[in-house]
């Protein structure tokens, strides 16, 4: 038992004192160009952590996750140039967008095995990129959509963040990290052990109590983690 408690004060202090840099260090760095890198930085984090989600725990070697990205940009770009939706409304929309594909990709490609899985996700990539730089209707090509002006964030009297400065994108993407890496942590408890066990067995005890979940365990990972990728975007 002190064991265990030793442990996680091991753990719970360097990741207490990062927590503690991070939320300082757009004082501590000062220029917008190192700001700017550690805004990107955090951004590859919250993809590498859904990209973890599937490849590392449920055996799924996808390379179409670029695909998911472009549709999150695209589609909080056009909800928000045709329709007005604000950011908040555009994440989630994306998102929940990202998270229907994958549904119905997952449908079709989820009993394939080894590298036609693999050449099956490349293919969905490149999918993504003709749609993007052909359909210029609607993508704008290769010039993008211009004209999407930062947001701002007003809550009368309690709140007014404008994202038009740069510590304050910082911060929303170190929130978004939070709750990635948080969501990998999901993989820590029962139910989560069982999922990573699919891998390497391709199905699970039934007495285990969560029943065979050779598919289902990936129609839940590929959305979830395609939902983080286009919220992302």
């Amino acid at each position: 038992m002190v064991m265990k408690g030793t442990a996680r004060l091991s753990v719970a202090i360097p990741l207490g004192l990062l927590g503690l840099v991070l939320l300082v260090l757009p004082r501590l760095i000062g220029t917008d160009y190192y700001l700017h890198v550690a805004i990107v930085s955090l951004v590859f984090v919250i993809l590498a952590t859904s990209l973890d989600l599937l490849v590392g725990y449920s055996g799924l070697l996808s390379l179409g996750h670029t695909a998911f990205f472009a549709f999150g940009s695209y589609a909080a770009a056009l909800l928000y140039l045709h329709f007005g939706v604000p950011l908040w409304g555009t994440m989630f929309a994306s998102g929940a967008f990202a998270a229907v594909i994958a549904w119905l990709l997952g449908l079709l490609v989820l009993n394939v095995r080894g590298h036609r899985f693999v050449i099956t996700t490349v293919i969905f990539a490149e999918i993504g990129r003709l749609i993007a730089y052909n359909w210029t209707d609607l993508t704008n090509g290769q010039i993008g959509l211009p004209g999407i002006r930062p947001p701002v964030l007003d809550i009368p009297g309690l709140l007014h963040i404008d994202f038009g400065v740069r510590s304050a994108y910082y911060y929303l993407a170190l929130a978004v990290a939070a709750v990635c890496v948080s969501i990998l942590d999901y993989v820590g408890t029962r139910a989560g052990c069982l999922y990573a066990q699919a891998k390497p067995r391709q199905l699970l005890i039934p007495e285990n109590g969560i029943g065979s979940i050779r598919l289902r365990g990936r129609r839940i990972y590929e959305p979830l983690s395609n939902f983080q990728h286009e919220t992302t975007g």
